[in-house]
């Protein structure tokens, strides 16, 4: 123990056995005890269940695995851009894609576990959500990573209107040269996608249910929904653009733990006498008008029932409506 006198500290410290007096390096003969509660990490792939080419939901479903339980969820995708007649853009052509890739894919994700489902209140609630909370929560050290797996290339614009501007490729002068575009990130994620160039992404799954600390038990079958996103969500184009958006590769890798049988048969007792509690959120979006004109707006009512822990406040020009 440890005890503090007139400002000086006093460490006395009793052994229980000599042995446990010795550095480590000196016990030559003595493996030092080790134990993990982990004693195996699996990654798996899982294909989709329906044809990803036909159908605009792509279906997975995750078996029940006994005695591993679930860690991670991640989406692999590799997509292409071609014109509406499948043939490979031309060079230069005015395209691009929106600043965050991998977020915009999926118009919506809907889980189903055990009978119970997840969804989402609003279409497109999952790419707003994991945009926001990709961009307030990463360092900016890692922005170079999440530009090479997710495709975030942000912005880099001094007003709304330059990050609007649709010109990726500006005209080259008479002497050959082209100037740089006013939005220079927004060129980057075009030549990204330039003359059909295959694009592969890596992210998390942005559900709550798989982005905590806690595992979930093993022997669940898990059904997950993707569906894609509309064309015009995420590409950035003229409005008589006809370019879309081709899926060639969609993949859950899952990350599960197996813990020893011990631990397991320990979370298998408690769990047939009382539920474990998982965290899980769910975006609400409510829109309100304001006034044409007005410099104040009072809204009443912002939030029924629960009250958010957290609060995303936009305003959106109705024009864009």
């Amino acid at each position: 123990y440890i005890r503090v006198v007139n400002s000086s500290i006093l460490i006395m410290t009793k052994y229980i056995k000599s042995g446990e007096a010795m550095p480590s390096n000196l016990h030559l003969w003595d493996p030092n005890p080790t134990q993990t509660a982990i004693i195996e990490t699996k990654t798996m792939d899982f294909y989709p269940t329906s044809a990803i080419g036909s159908s605009d939901v792509i279906s997975f479903t995750i078996p029940p695995l006994q005695s591993y339980m679930l860690d991670k969820v991640e989406v692999l995708t590799e997509i292409r851009v071609q014109t509406a007649g499948n043939e490979n853009p031309a060079e230069f052509a005015a395209v691009s894609t929106i600043p965050h890739l991998a977020a915009g894919l999926w118009r919506n994700v809907e889980v189903t576990i055990g009978g119970s489902t997840i969804t989402q209140s609003f279409d497109n609630s999952y790419a707003m959500f994991k945009f926001w909370e990709t961009v307030i929560h990463t360092p900016t050290g890692s922005q170079r990573l999440l530009r090479e797996k997710e495709g975030l290339i942000l912005d880099n614009v001094a007003s709304k209107e330059d990050s609007e501007n649709l010109i990726f490729y500006p005209a080259a002068d008479g002497a050959g040269v082209r100037p740089d575009a006013v939005n220079t990130n927004s060129t980057s994620r075009a030549d990204r996608i330039s003359q059909g160039r295959t694009v592969s992404l890596i992210s998390d799954l942005n559900i709550p249910l798989f982005n905590q600390q806690k595992l979930l038990p093993s022997n669940l079958e898990i059904q997950i929904g993707l569906t894609k996103n509309y064309p015009g969500f995420i590409l950035m184009s003229a409005d008589a653009s006809t370019e879309k958006v081709v899926f060639d590769k969609v993949i859950l890798r899952c990350t599960f733990q197996r813990p020893s049988d011990i631990v397991l048969n320990l979370i298998e007792e408690r769990l047939a006498r009382e539920n474990a509690i998982y965290h899980a959120d769910r975006g609400v979006l409510s829109s309100h008008t304001i006034t044409e004109g007005a410099t104040e707006q009072t809204i009443e009512n912002l939030f029924n029932g629960t009250l958010p822990y957290c609060c995303l406040i936009g305003v959106q020009d109705r024009r864009a409506f």
